[in-house]
């Protein structure tokens, strides 16, 4: 199920109606709540937490996991969902140890937001033909250069072409215990 049609599950189940909700996010009318559920627009993340709270759900239950991410080099993006991808945020597992300095460490989930260019020293996950990766990116003028957070790894340069491209910034991550 898609993250719009989630939220609206979600507020009928609470028996809500969108201006109520509209009202507990601070918001005048119900026409942005209408585009959230409808899925011509996507809440930012502090609403979306918000959201959360009221609908008493988890981010697990709204934000899908969409397959697994290599902290390393690069892996085959298996999950044809990452490239599709509907919702505006999702997660995808870690696999690897590339991005250990900075905490993220295999079998961690983070938390992307779906977005199609990323500012330079962010983490975020790339796509590079069938292969996804995390890493901190910076666009310079020959390509993305992918830096790993574990000096074990070398950094990437990866040129620009159609095979190539930004799938969203890690906005959280989940570790595991």
């Amino acid at each position: 199920m898609d993250y719009h049609h989630k939220l609206k599950q979600a507020r009928k189940q609470k028996g809500l109606s969108q201006q109520e909700v509209a009202d507990y996010l601070g918001y005048k009318s119900f026409t942005t709540i209408q585009k959230w559920e409808d899925g011509t627009s996507l809440p930012p993340l502090k609403v979306f937490q918000k959201l959360e709270k009221l609908y008493q759900l988890s981010e697990r239950e709204i934000a899908p996991t969409l397959g697994v991410v290599r902290g390393g080099i690069p892996l085959l993006a298996t999950q044809e969902e990452i490239v599709n991808n509907q919702s505006r945020y999702f997660y995808l597992r870690v696999v690897g140890d590339s991005m250990k300095d900075d905490r993220i460490l295999e079998g961690d989930e983070i938390l992307v937001r779906a977005q199609n260019d990323i500012e330079n020293g962010r983490i975020g996950v790339v796509l590079i033909g069938d292969e996804a990766t995390v890493k901190r990116i910076y666009a310079t003028p020959e390509g993305y250069l992918l830096k790993p957070a574990n000096q074990d790894y070398q950094n990437q340069l990866i040129a620009y072409n159609d095979d190539v491209r930004v799938l969203g910034e890690v906005v959280e991550v989940r570790i595991k215990v």
